[in-house]
């Protein structure tokens, strides 16, 4: 009797068991964020689900990619031509970020800064640029944007360059041509850029607490004998200021700032954002079901020729005994 209580036990253990290795091999292997780039961006995809605007889609990103953010931009601006139409959307925002070059150095959390640039009329643009052939312009593909910032104290300003970077591949919807086939294979992104203070140090060591912030955009193009030359506009294409530029880590606290996803492993990273209970739902949870049923199946192929087996034995017994 014993016997047959472990039997039937394992019969149930056993499938359960297979069930749970396969689920803790993908989420230690198959599933692995930090080896399956393909399950990560469906992940990205599913939490920008239905969200089709471009102020949406940076808050996400935001959230996923930063320790400690703002929710509030330090800067969010359309900027209009003198006809009142609008070039585009600028948005800067000002994050912690943690620093720890090695495992020797205390870690602190370093100022972090995005700049986020959308809505972006290319076409207007144009009208910026003054060639004998504007057909150049036309040939030439997007213009990259630069910002740079000059500080109020007399201190050298710098440069960023914008770019569409791999990690923020954000539809710019309100770009021309119009984002309005989600089938399109030629779209355009949004043009963006992380600075953090430790990583410009010599230039923002002393730079004022403000900042005044200058928008050009520049076209590459390629010359006849296959060199290169940039088209700058004849005027920037925008002029701003920003009164709050303080970018010192330590004049600030965690408190200030949400909290984000971000964390120094990308599984952990992954984890805070739901990626493992999103991959329960949508992989696990079925690949747990046909582990279980595989080797249950298995074990209760064995169970039933045992016990028939076991059975035709007792009766033979039984047999042999009444014969005697």
């Amino acid at each position: 009797m014993i016997k047959k209580i472990i039997i039937i036990c394992l019969s149930i253990l056993l499938p359960i068991i297979a069930g749970v290795c396969v689920c803790w091999y993908g989420v230690g292997v198959r599933y692995n964020p930090e080896k399956n780039d393909e399950i990560a961006g469906k992940f990205i995809n599913s939490m920008n689900k239905g969200v089709i605007t471009c102020e949406g889609r940076i808050k996400n990103y935001r959230i996923i990619e930063n320790y400690y953010y703002s929710e509030e931009p330090l800067l969010k601006k359309d900027y209009l031509n003198d006809d009142g139409e609008r070039l585009f959307t600028l948005e800067i925002y000002r994050n912690l970020c943690s620093y720890q070059p090695s495992a020797q150095v205390e870690r602190t959390w370093k100022v972090m800064f995005e700049v986020f640039l959308y809505n972006i009329d290319y076409e207007l643009i144009k009208d910026y640029y003054y060639l004998d052939d504007m057909s150049v312009i036309d040939g030439a593909g997007n213009p990259q944007f630069k910002v740079t910032f000059t500080p109020t104290n007399s201190k050298d300003p710098f440069t960023i360059t914008l770019s569409n970077r791999s990690n923020v591949v954000i539809p710019d919807y309100n770009s021309n041509p119009e984002y309005a086939n989600k089938d399109s294979k030629t779209r355009n992104y949004l043009q963006s850029m992380i600075f953090r203070e430790y990583e410009t140090s010599t230039t923002l060591s002393t730079f004022s607490n403000d900042a005044n912030i200058t928008i050009t955009g520049i076209y590459t193009v390629t010359n006849s004998d296959s060199t290169t030359s940039e088209i700058a506009p004849t005027k920037p294409l925008a002029e701003d200021y920003i009164s709050d530029f303080r970018h010192k880590g330590e004049e600030f606290s965690t408190d200030e700032f949400l909290p984000g996803f971000r964390q120094p492993s990308v599984k952990d990273t992954y984890k805070n954002a739901g990626y493992y209970k999103w991959i329960f739902w949508h992989y696990l949870w079925w690949e747990f079901l046909i582990g279980f049923v595989l080797v249950g199946i298995v074990t209760l192929t064995y169970d039933i020729v045992y016990f028939s087996q076991a059975k035709a034995d007792k009766e033979k017994e039984q047999g042999k005994k009444k014969k005697k």
